[in-house]
């Protein structure tokens, strides 16, 4: 679970981010996601 804190701001994004945005959006729809331990564990491997 995440916990998301949003200003009162609205967001003006180019569509090139906006894209990405709605990517996200999709992946989290089907279920693609990654947990917390895992991506500790990618970015560990990463950096040694």
């Amino acid at each position: 679970m995440i916990e998301l804190k949003v200003a009162d701001e609205t967001y003006i994004l180019a569509d090139n981010k906006m894209s990405r945005v709605e990517e996200g959006r999709e992946q989290f729809r089907h279920g693609k996601t990654i947990s917390n331990e895992s991506l500790k564990a990618e970015i560990d491997q990463w950096l040694n």
